[in-house]
């Protein structure tokens, strides 16, 4: 396994956890870019876009 996919491997339990959703969501509304820079930087692509398909529209735009 190289670096690069090491940095996306995270708990079965932190993927499917709502509170990390809560926490993107919470960070999106109130504008919190550092924070949601940092959660999404532990998760593989694919994850992001099941964490952008949960998105309302207007957060979805915030979000990107």
């Amino acid at each position: 396994m190289n670096r690069n996919t090491e940095k996306y491997i995270i708990s079965f339990k932190d993927q499917f956890d709502p509170s990390l959703v809560s926490e993107i969501i919470s960070s999106v509304d109130s504008g919190d870019r550092d924070s949601v820079i940092k959660i999404i930087k532990r998760l593989p692509p694919s994850d992001i876009a099941d964490i952008i398909s949960l998105l309302k529209p207007s957060e979805r735009k915030s979000f990107i």
